[in-house]
C-alpha cells in the first residue's frame, strides 16, 4: 500500500513537472492575429477584446526556450493556474504577427548595447536573438515591429544603421522605431499604437476607407498622425522613424484585425460625437482642449484647421484693434488710409472711412472758410463770424472767431 501510494505521488509530481516543461503555448483557441510584447507590459485599460491575442515576455528567450517563455507568459496572464493543466497546447502558428519591444540603448565595452529584461546585448546579438524568437513562430504575415528605444545619452543616431541591420532581415511590412530620453513624460490621451494598428483602427472611418483591410497608406497616415500628436504635446518619444519593405501604398498590412475592447469603442464613439459638436463651434478653447487631450482624435485634421483659422482670426483682430486704438483720433489721413488698405478683418474700416471723409471735407473747405473768416474779421462782421463758427467744416480759425465774437458781444455797440 505504501509503495502504491508512493508511486501515485511520483506520477502526480511527474505530471506536474511535465506540464511545466512540455511545449505548451500560451494562446489556446486565440484569433489568428498576435501581438508579442517584449520588455514592456501591454497598456492596461485599452487592451484587445480578445486578450489571448496578446503575449508578453519580460526578455528575449534564448535559442530553444520559446516554449518556456510562452508558458511563463501563460502563467503570468492567469491569476490562478490549476494543475494538472489540461488545456490544449496550441501551435505557435500565427496568421498576422505584430512585435513590440522596449530596450535601453547604451555603450558597452565593445560598442553600443540594447538592454532589456536585465540583459545587455550587442546590437548584432540583439538582432540574432530577435530573429531566433520570431523564427520560432510559424508566421504567415509579419506585419509590423515596433522598437521603443530609451536613449538617455543620445546614442541612437550613431547606432541607427546597426539597428536597421538588426530589424530589416526580420521581414516585417513595417518597422517603427521610437526614440525617447530616459525621462520622457507620458502623454495625456496616449493610445497603445501597436494594438490600434492590429485592431484595424487605421482602416476605420474617419481614418480610412472602412473596407476591412488596412493598407500601407492608411497605416502610415494613422501612425504618422499618432506619433506627431505625441511629439506635439511635448511627451512620448523625442522622434520617430518608419521603415517599410516597399513603397506600395495599396499593399495590405492588416487583413484580420482584432476586435477592439469595449473601452476603445466607447472612447472612439465619444470622441466622434465631440468632434461633430465642435465642427460647428466657435469656442477656440473647447477646440484646443479636445485636440490636446483626445486619444484617437477623429476629425483631427478638420478641427485643427478650424482651430488654427479661429486662433489666427482672434490674433489678427487683437492686432488690428490695437492699431485702431492708436489712430482712431488721428488727424493724418495717410495713417487712416493705410489701415483701410492693408487691414485683413477690417472691423473698424467703416469708422476709418467716415473719419477719412471728414478729413477730406475739412481739407476741401479749409481755403474757402479761411477767406470767409478773414473777410468777417476785417469787417468786424458779427453775423458773418457767427455763420462761420456755426457752419465751418475745417474750422481752422474757430477759436479766433469765437474769441472775436465774445469781444464784440461784450461791446454794447454790437448789441
Amino acid at each position: 500500500m505504501r509503495l502504491a501510494a508512493l508511486l501515485c505521488r511520483c506520477v502526480g509530481v511527474l505530471a506536474a513537472v511535465t506540464a511545466v516543461l512540455a511545449p505548451v503555448g500560451v494562446l489556446a483557441e486565440a484569433p489568428g492575429t498576435r501581438l508579442l510584447y517584449v520588455g514592456l507590459a501591454p497598456a492596461t485599460g485599452t487592451a484587445a477584446a480578445t486578450p489571448e491575442a496578446v503575449i508578453a515576455f519580460d526578455r528575449l528567450p534564448v535559442d530553444g526556450r520559446l516554449q518556456e517563455a510562452l508558458y511563463g507568459a501563460r502563467l503570468r496572464a492567469n491569476p490562478v493556474t490549476t494543475f494538472p493543466d489540461t488545456r490544449p497546447a496550441p501551435s505557435v502558428s500565427v496568421d498576422e504577427f505584430f512585435l513590440v519591444i522596449r530596450a535601453e540603448l547604451g555603450e558597452g565595452d565593445t560598442g553600443a548595447r540594447l538592454s532589456l529584461g536585465g540583459e545587455a546585448l550587442t546590437i548584432p546579438g540583439f538582432g540574432a536573438r530577435l530573429a531566433s524568437t520570431v523564427g520560432a513562430f510559424d508566421l504567415r504575415y509579419r506585419r509590423a515591429v515596433f522598437l521603443e528605444v530609451v536613449d538617455p545619452d543620445n546614442a541612437f543616431p550613431a547606432a541607427m544603421s546597426d539597428i536597421r541591420a538588426a530589424l530589416d532581415p526580420l521581414g516585417f511590412d513595417l518597422s517603427v522605431v521610437t526614440v525617447a530620453g530616459a525621462a520622457a513624460a507620458s502623454c495625456v490621451g496616449a493610445q497603445p499604437i501597436p494594438l490600434s494598428l492590429a485592431s484595424g483602427l487605421a482602416d476605420r472611418a474617419p481614418f480610412g476607407d472602412a473596407n476591412g483591410a488596412t493598407t500601407l497608406r492608411e497605416a502610415e497616415r494613422y501612425l504618422g498622425d499618432a506619433l506627431r500628436r505625441a511629439v506635439g504635446r511635448g511627451c512620448g518619444p523625442a522622434y520617430n522613424l518608419i521603415f517599410k519593405v516597399e513603397d506600395e501604398p495599396s499593399r495590405v498590412v492588416v487583413s484580420h484585425p482584432l476586435a477592439a475592447a469595449a473601452s476603445v469603442e466607447d472612447t472612439l464613439e465619444r470622441e466622434a460625437f465631440e468632434a461633430m459638436f465642435l465642427d460647428g463651434s466657435d469656442n477656440v478653447s473647447a477646440l484646443a482642449d479636445y485636440l490636446g487631450t483626445c486619444t484617437y482624435c477623429p476629425g483631427e485634421a478638420a478641427l485643427t484647421a478650424r482651430h488654427d483659422a479661429m486662433a489666427s482670426r482672434a490674433r489678427i483682430a487683437a492686432l488690428e484693434a490695437a492699431m485702431w486704438d492708436e489712430i482712431a483720433d488721428d488727424s493724418h489721413r495717410e495713417r487712416l488710409a493705410i489701415y483701410v488698405d492693408h487691414c485683413t478683418l477690417c472691423l473698424h474700416s467703416d469708422e476709418a472711412l467716415t473719419r477719412i471723409e471728414r478729413l477730406d471735407a475739412r481739407a476741401a473747405a479749409a481755403e474757402s472758410e479761411r477767406q470767409a473768416f478773414l473777410a468777417a474779421e476785417a469787417a468786424r462782421d458779427l453775423a458773418g463770424l457767427r455763420a462761420y463758427v456755426e457752419s465751418c467744416v475745417a474750422c481752422a480759425h474757430a477759436d479766433e472767431a469765437t474769441a472775436l465774437i465774445d469781444e464784440m458781444e461784450a461791446d454794447g455797440a454790437y448789441q
